[in-house]
């Protein structure tokens, strides 16, 4: 959408695949790493452990995304890894959102990006797993079209630069 000016903006992450042709025509401003996290209710018997093993894992039910996605892939490749099966989610959700808001009333386990997990956190709605070994993290970028960014997005740029740099 970006592509064809639907768009003025883009925050999220660059995967492979994306065409040459269009690299070309974009500005990509690196921004932060985004690491992925394991959430669970704050009364759930993972919130208390101190370090949660990847087979510890598997033995609770799971909201994850879709197959397909960039994150669902980032979760299943550790477990691969260790030449584990990946849990089978009970709850396929392409929205952290809704995921993190179920996982908060029920034993459902849910993975989303640190910073969200961080946040529904701080508000006592759900608590962060502590992993033996965190799961790989993903650079987020801002992608705009080359020379026809307006003075709004350049404004959107540079807070969204600052909050990567504090």
């Amino acid at each position: 959408m970006l592509s064809r000016g639907d768009l003025d903006c883009v925050v999220g992450r660059l995967e492979t695949g994306h065409p040459e042709q269009w690299q070309e025509r974009l500005d990509i401003t690196p921004l932060w790493d985004e690491h992925l996290a394991i959430a669970c209710a704050p009364d759930h018997p993972l919130s208390r452990r101190r370090e949660v093993s990847l087979s510890a894992l598997r033995e609770s039910p799971w909201i994850l995304p879709p197959r397909g996605t960039h994150t669902r892939e980032i979760f299943e490749q550790p477990f691969l890894d260790d030449g584990q099966l990946p849990p089978v989610p009970h709850i396929e959700s392409i929205s952290f959102h809704s995921s993190l808001s179920m996982v908060a009333t029920s034993d459902f386990l849910a993975v989303a990006p640190d910073s969200a997990v961080r946040h529904y956190s701080a508000m006592s709605m759900v608590r962060k797993v502590r992993l033996r070994t965190p799961f790989a993290s993903g650079r987020m970028v801002f992608i705009t079209q080359r020379d026809t960014a307006s003075p709004a997005v350049t404004l959107i740029a540079t807070a969204l630069r600052d909050a990567g740099n504090p």
